[in-house]
């Protein structure tokens, strides 16, 4: 689906409603004031009323100021719960939320908005009025870390505008100066940090810090707050008095508030000295080894992107003359943790002293095998030269290139033999990307390949990054990271990072390096396939047993111009249905079981039909179209008055007729599940329509975990045609796609939708969300997948779907539904 980008003024309309809405609450619940003096600039953080306040100023509390100041910018915190004031629905579809936070489409440079599904908090921030919004609607239903580092993004914002950037570190150091600990979740960031303090150094954080660059490195801290696992809450004794109290059964971790009892500790800024990567080794002693700057620059980089809402181009280009300027080094953490805390401050000590130089050096490699570098390229003269360009810049001393011009008919060939880089050109009839990487692969000397399309480039040093890793392990055949989706400001010309880099899609072929070796394991990319081919080929190496590593890095940038083979393309256009039926017919030979759980000859389709003659047919062409035919199909005739039992009984060779009284919708559907003779059960309303992979998208999440109950996709709704135009200006585009939701959405096992229970027939609207609620209360497994599959009607005999108040029950229960699953 393509991205509705929001104009400037519809954002600032949205954030000025929030503004409203705080104001609103805090006439109602009386508004509370306090400041903060955060890497020095003066920060207001006004409650309306005061059930936010203990949960979000502890962690702040060491910033603190004594009186009121002037402030330079205010953050407005305020909630439905007490204030009785509700939040209005934000100006997009559900599709359009990230789990980073980042909305699509929201791309102001004043105005930045983001959702929180962790949270289930809205953040929006005015940058020209220097004033930001949070809100959520239950205080009391914030995790843990919402507390331990409080209004993140809207800090994130802030100190980019001042060129500063919020971090993903710990700090900790002596008097002099504090080293960073970076690096992703759960690698002893935390830990390592608190032994720190334990064993009297200085702490400034342990999760989340801010930096600036110039005039020099410098750290901030920002929270003095800190976490412990539960079950190591014992190892810690001398942290016991600023342990809070906290739900072990709900909260990941225990959270400390480390101030007053240990101000003394606590530093408000200190100079960086050098940067650590932390891990875990097997044996007894810690030590402390100089690595090069881009091994850390990556791993700090991409950790604090997967973070932090429209983190982009300023974050990526902080944090790498960060790394420049100070040394880097990996902190090997032994198994005798009393040692940790030691070895850094006497490694800090030194350092201090000696003052060691930024470690750029690439000779510690053993040696420099052979690359080979593929550049498949169809009328690509606008970025051919760039790309070749970006090559050379890896300044990797072994290098083949390899140009492939897969047919084009513009001045490519002309630009990549004048560019006076040594080079093999090939031309070739048309035949797609997988066909051109394919020569390419045959063409090759090198025993490594990596792959690079004309209008992507990749990161500085990235080849000697990847070919690194195989160094370490000689056993891996492929070694591979992430993409970060880009595009170039055309005023400015800079680069502007889209999204996280995490959520983008995972298998760019130019993201990786691979032993050529490979290719004769795996086989080569499947020319059948113009779009899906990179696909296909990784699953068909994670079905082999590959060995392969995937780098929590950006390895890739990739170019958004508009002009993007894959710009506007359906599924099935992208062969996303053809590249899973391979590997499903791959795994079908090797796994019985998974092609019992996907055999759509177990699904009965269960339609009940009302005065549904305008629709009906429409409905049912649905169902006989789908990739993966159904076991049967069960229509329940609940009393119609006009034509459509005649329409029915057209189709009875393929449809199975069922007729009552009219009872309702819930009785229909009751009467269907009584007579389904398969073990999935499938739903359609008579005026509705299911999308031709329905069925097959909904089977491979059954077919991807064994263990699922139900699955649900996405629901699109639409104005039926015949709609006058004054009746379409109804709908709110913010409802117009919705995760699941609605029983057409889903498929179940029948034995689990018995187990549920029947549909109450006595609710004339909600039955659904009744037996959903049920469901949810029995825990049953399920799943939410990406791909829209069921079109929902809107029509003049169905008003109550133009009602919000109805949808928002079934986004209410399913954003819990997520935030349930999040945290299990």
């Amino acid at each position: 689906m393509n991205k509705i980008v929001k104009s400037e003024s519809a954002q600032l309309e949205f954030f000025n409603q929030c503004r409203q809405l705080y104001l609103q609450a805090a006439a109602v619940s009386g508004e509370t004031k306090f400041y903060f003096e955060v890497a020095e600039t003066i920060v207001c953080i006004a409650f309306a009323g005061d059930s936010m306040v203990d949960i979000f100023t502890p962690a702040l509390a060491h910033l603190q100021l004594p009186e009121c100041r002037e402030a330079d910018v205010t953050f407005c915190v305020w909630d439905s719960d007490s204030s009785g004031v509700a939040m209005i629905d934000p100006p997009c579809r559900w599709s359009d939320f990230t789990d980073r936070g980042d909305i699509s489409g929201f791309e102001s440079q004043r105005i930045k908005t983001a959702f929180h599904w962790s949270d289930l908090s809205v953040v929006v921030m005015d940058l020209e009025q220097n004033i930001g919004v949070f809100w959520v609607k239950s205080p009391a239903k914030l995790p843990f870390w919402s507390k331990s580092a409080p209004l993140r993004t809207l800090f994130h914002w802030w100190m980019e505008k001042n060129k500063k950037q919020l971090l993903h570190a710990a700090a900790i150091g002596n008097e002099k100066g504090a080293v960073l600990i970076s690096g992703k979740g759960g690698v002893g960031k935390s830990s390592t940090a608190i032994r720190c303090l334990e064993h009297g150094m200085n702490y400034l954080s342990d999760d989340y810090v801010i930096v600036q660059l110039e005039p020099q490195p410098v750290v901030f801290s920002l929270y003095c707050s800190a976490k412990i696992k539960h079950a190591e809450t014992s190892e810690y004794a001398y942290f016991r008095n600023y342990l809070l109290p906290y739900e072990k059964n709900r909260e990941e971790k225990a959270l400390m508030i480390l101030y007053p009892g240990l101000k003394d500790r606590l530093v408000e800024k200190l100079p960086v000295n050098a940067i650590l990567i932390p891990e875990f080794c097997d044996h007894d002693e810690t030590s402390i080894t100089s690595v090069p700057y881009w091994t850390v620059q990556s791993a700090v980089s991409f950790t604090t992107l997967s973070h932090l809402p429209y983190a982009g181009r300023f974050t990526h280009e902080l944090i790498c003359g960060l790394c420049q300027e100070v040394p880097s080094f990996k902190l090997l953490l032994g198994k005798n943790r009393s040692e940790i805390s030691p070895v850094i401050a006497k490694f800090l000590q030194k350092i201090q002293s000696e003052k060691p130089v930024v470690n750029q050096d690439i000779a510690s490699l053993e040696k420099f095998p052979l690359i080979s570098v593929v550049i498949p390229v169809y009328n690509g003269e606008k970025f051919i030269a760039e790309a070749i360009s970006n090559v050379i810049s890896q300044n990797y001393p072994a290098l083949e290139i390899i140009v492939v011009n897969d047919g084009s008919t513009d001045n490519t060939e002309n630009i990549v033999r004048s560019s006076g880089v040594e080079l093999r050109y090939i031309y070739k009839e048309n035949g797609g990307p997988a066909s051109a990487r394919n020569r390419g692969i045959s063409e090759a000397s090198g025993e490594f390949i990596a792959f690079l399309d004309a209008d992507d480039f990749w990161p500085d040093k990235n080849l000697t990054r990847l070919i690194a890793e195989f160094q370490f392990d000689p056993k891996l055949k492929v070694v591979h990271g992430y993409g970060q989706l880009v595009k170039k400001d055309e005023q400015s010309g800079e680069w502007i990072y889209l999204g996280n880099p995490k959520e983008s899609f995972p298998g760019y072929i130019g993201a990786g390096l691979y032993r050529k070796e490979v290719f004769q394991e795996v086989g080569l990319f499947d020319t059948f396939l113009k779009f899906g081919e990179d696909a296909d080929w990784f699953n068909r190496a994670r079905e082999l047993n590959i060995p392969l590593k995937k780098l929590e890095e950006v390895t890739l940038y990739v170019r958004r111009h508009g002009q993007n083979m894959t710009e506007g393309k359906t599924l099935v256009e992208l062969n996303v249905l053809q590249v899973f039926k391979k590997s499903l017919d791959r795994m079908r030979k090797q796994h019985p079981e998974i092609e019992h759980a996907m055999n759509p000859k177990r699904v009965s389709v269960i339609i009940p039909c009302y005065n549904a003659e305008k629709y009906l047919e429409e409905a049912l062409q649905s169902v006989f179209h789908q990739y993966s035919k159904p076991l049967e199909i069960i229509l329940i005739d609940d009393g119609s008055s006009d034509r459509s039992l005649d329409i029915a009984k057209k189709y009875t060779t393929k449809v199975r007729l069922l007729r009552q009284e009219h009872k309702g919708a819930a009785a229909a559907r009751n009467l269907g599940i009584r007579h389904a003779a398969g073990d999935y059960l499938a739903f359609l309303d008579a005026d509705d329509i299911w999308e031709k992979h329905h069925l097959f998208s909904l089977l491979k999440a059954f077919g991807d975990d064994l263990s699922l109950e139900m699955a649900f996709g996405q629901v699109e709704q639409f104005v039926s045609p015949e709609l006058p135009d004054s009746s379409k200006l109804v709908i709110d585009d913010s409802l117009r796609v919705v995760a699941g939701g609605h029983p057409g959405a889903m498929l179940v096992k029948k034995e689990v939708f018995l187990k549920v229970g029947y549909l109450n027939e006595q609710l004339e609207v909600g039955e659904f969300v009744d037996w959903f609620a049920r469901a949810n209360h029995l825990n049953i497994k399920q799943a939410v997948i990406p791909e829209i599959i069921y079109r929902r009607r809107i029509h003049t005999t169905n008003q109550g779907i133009l009602k919000r108040e109805q949808y928002k029950d079934y986004a209410k229960i399913l954003k819990e539904n997520i935030e349930r699953k999040r945290k299990s």
